[in-house]
């Protein structure tokens, strides 16, 4: 299907081979390689690799680690927020039914799992929207308050939101996900959720950086703080897709 299209902009990954020779292909990388052996896998995408007409990287921290030493065209497109969570932030809905809600992985996420059960153990009710294995199921099912929801698209996700407290981000302080922008932080961000986190490199950079005030899990001892706390939200109106993708030229610069 490749071979009908002018442009192509491959999400990184392994391509050794030039797909079509009709083709421009832009490789986009959008994180770095995960660890077993992440730097060996990353030097084995620098090297061997089919070389694109242009990059497309989420920051300087991924260019500067995957080091390429050639001339290619490239720009930095970090993580963007789609619009419909910063329309919540006007139509949230008081009655909460959740205190915490956690979107995205739970699979091979270290500590996250002890880290449900704790606050479950707090008494939070706690939202996980998201594919869940059937055996972390069964070892979460019997312990109250903690609901899946299941994988849900965003409209759902939204209206999960209006109800819900706090968005809950949890990273395992390991690289590279520790230096790797938060989608999922961003998102709760833009939805007036408050943030709860534990703490690693990339999450306090950015609280920092937006005069934000988050609560950190290693403070985190009761049900009452998020209600107390005096948390400040992050300000990320520039990070609406739209805003981002006309600030880098983006359309410019696949058609040139």
């Amino acid at each position: 299907l490749i071979k009908e299209y002018d442009k192509v902009i491959l999400f990184m990954g392994f391509y050794p081979r030039n797909l079509s020779p009709h083709t421009e292909l832009i490789h986009e990388y959008n994180s770095l390689s995960l660890q077993p052996f992440s730097l060996i896998k990353n030097k084995i995408k620098v090297f061997l690799n089919h070389t694109p007409r242009k990059r497309i990287f989420l920051n300087s921290f991924v260019k500067y680690f995957f080091n390429f030493r050639d001339n290619i065209k490239y720009i930095f497109r970090d993580m963007g927020v789609d619009q419909e969570f910063f329309n919540l932030n006007n139509l949230k809905n008081q009655n909460h039914i959740y205190d915490i809600v956690y979107t995205g992985s739970v699979e091979n996420r270290e500590g996250i799992v002890s880290c449900l059960i704790n606050l479950s153990n707090l008494g939070f009710k706690t939202a996980i929207i998201g594919r869940i294995s059937d055996n972390l199921f069964s070892n979460l099912q019997n312990y109250k308050n903690i609901y899946f929801l299941g994988e849900l698209n965003i409209n759902e996700i939204c209206n999960v939101y209006k109800v819900t407290t706090c968005g809950l981000n949890y990273t395992p302080n390991i690289f590279p996900f520790n230096y790797q922008t938060s989608t999922k932080t961003l998102e709760y961000s833009a939805a007036g959720l408050k943030i709860i986190s534990n703490r690693y490199f990339w999450i306090e950079s950015f609280e920092k950086s937006r005069a934000a005030r988050f609560l950190y899990l290693d403070k985190l001892k009761s049900k009452d703080q998020i209600y107390n706390f005096k948390f400040e939200d992050a300000k990320i109106k520039d990070k609406e897709w739209n805003l981002i993708l006309n600030k880098i030229n983006f359309k410019q610069f696949i058609e040139s």
